[in-house]
């Protein structure tokens, strides 16, 4: 009788051990906007860095269009190199108006509706991914920022370089420099530089993704899993006591172009506890399990083509065959049982895009005795 209780607890560790993800849909929310994943690949990632950089080096070239109207000249700093002098900033209400200086101030030399950028335009000493950030929040989609290096007439001024100078503007540059002032154009051309720029869109599927720093920054990215099950003896009487396991890893994510990822790893599963049964004496085991190099992966394709959540499903199998030990107190016996491969579990979940939201854990419960759950969390980490 003894004998057939010591096997009856070994067979509910092998339960313990083989509690897998049962299919579910577990919707996962986030109420407030927050970082984002970039879904693009690693080739989509490398190539917007590269593409963006001909952008900034377009944008900085010199003569210098772009990047005098941009911060380079500071008609309102003490120490300005704005050949007109120093400009007074005009305010209201105790914030710089842009809008009142240029109708009072910018209007003496240059023609409408020439004006000084607000200070949070300007990119002087912003580097490319300051810069690449600075435009995803500035035009907010990928339209408006062609919008204005296409038609925008600041942008006109700027491709013609006369500075939008006037009569008055001319002469005070006249006297300033010895000579007329002369058209400056850049040493591009508007097309180049929408070329260019339409290269770096196409780089992330034509629009912006993720958080600020996609498509400017590349990242590697990771789905952290924290599982723990466990069998519960006690609610299933006469049996008491249980038997614990606790995963703790990271599965590194590969995008894809269309945005699917997929990832994979290998980990042991450990078990332990106490189980047992009432008897003369009761018979209580300490048992210890492991399922060596279990095996998780992880598939998740967009529910839709803005990427804003991925329908996932996640599968573990068991290669290798699990190992078990019970330690009873009935004649000092050690009795072993092995377990063969398990055939593959299966989880489906829908996962959202965003890294700081909390992810609900998913229920394992299984009755009568079988409880557990899984956390996620998005990991990322700046590539190198």
């Amino acid at each position: 009788m003894k004998r057939r209780v010591i096997f009856l607890i070994v067979g509910l560790l092998a339960l313990a051990a083989a509690l897998r993800a049962q299919p579910s849909a577990a919707q996962l929310f986030a109420d407030t906007e927050k970082r984002a994943v970039c879904p693009l690949s690693d080739a989509q990632q490398d190539k917007a860095v590269r593409t963006f950089a001909d952008v900034e080096q377009m944008l900085k070239s010199s003569p210098p269009r772009c990047i005098n109207c941009h911060g380079a000249l500071q008609p309102f700093a003490a120490d300005t190199k704005h050949p007109g002098g120093r400009m007074d900033p005009l305010f209201t209400k105790g914030k710089l108006d842009v809008e009142k200086t240029r109708r009072i101030q910018c209007i003496i030399c240059h023609d409408p509706p020439w004006q000084a950028p607000h200070p949070d335009d300007f990119w002087v000493d912003k580097n490319a991914v300051q810069l690449c950030k600075h435009f995803k929040g500035q035009f907010q989609t990928p339209q408006a920022l062609l919008t204005h290096l296409q038609r925008d007439v600041l942008a006109d001024f700027a491709y013609a370089g006369t500075r939008a100078l006037n009569d008055n503007g001319e002469l005070i540059s006249e006297g300033e420099f010895g000579k007329p002032p002369k058209p400056e154009p850049p040493s591009f051309t508007r097309q180049d530089l929408l070329l260019r720029t339409a290269f770096w869109l196409d780089a992330q599927n034509g629009k912006f993704q993720g958080d600020e720093e996609c498509g400017c920054k590349p990242h590697r990215y990771f789905l952290r899993f924290i599982i723990d099950m466990a069998i519960v003896a006690d609610k299933a009487p006469p049996l008491f006591g249980r038997s614990d396991a606790h995963e703790d890893f990271k599965i590194p994510i590969t995008f894809r172009d269309d945005g699917s990822f997929s990832g994979q790893a290998s980990v042991d599963r450990n078990m332990s506890g106490t189980i047992g049964a009432p008897g003369r004496p009761p018979v209580v085991c300490t048992i210890k399990a492991v399922v060596p190099q279990e095996v998780w992966k992880v598939e998740g394709k967009p529910t839709d083509e803005t990427v804003f959540a991925w329908n996932v499903t996640l599968t573990n199998t068991w290669p290798n065959p699990l190992r078990s030990e019970a330690r009873c107190n009935v004649g000092g016996s050690a009795f072993q049982s092995p377990m063969a491969a398990a055939p593959t579990g299966v989880l489906m979940f829908q996962l959202n895009h965003l890294l700081d939201s909390p992810i609900d854990p998913i229920d394992l419960t299984q009755p009568p005795m079988g409880e557990g759950k899984i956390q996620m969390e998005w990991v990322v980490e700046s590539a190198p």
